[in-house]
């Protein structure tokens, strides 16, 4: 993250949030369904992303059960 602050939520084996804020790193592996959410409803989040390898960059899912 550059600026601001993300929350990732995705389920591994329960449903897990991490909280990614200016200066942090944080790794989504590979086929690891998520969803990112800007902190803060008035500030802009600024990160800056790597994809490697091949194929689509996004896949829509329906919401996993809880």
């Amino acid at each position: 993250m550059v600026l601001g602050g993300i929350r990732f939520d995705f389920v591994d084996g329960k449903m897990t949030s991490v909280e990614v804020k200016a200066g942090d790193f944080f790794r989504i592996p590979e086929g690891l369904a998520h969803r990112d959410t800007n902190l803060s409803p008035d500030k802009e989040a600024v990160m800056i992303v790597m994809f490697l390898g091949e194929g689509p960059m996004t896949v829509n899912v329906t919401a996993p059960q809880t």
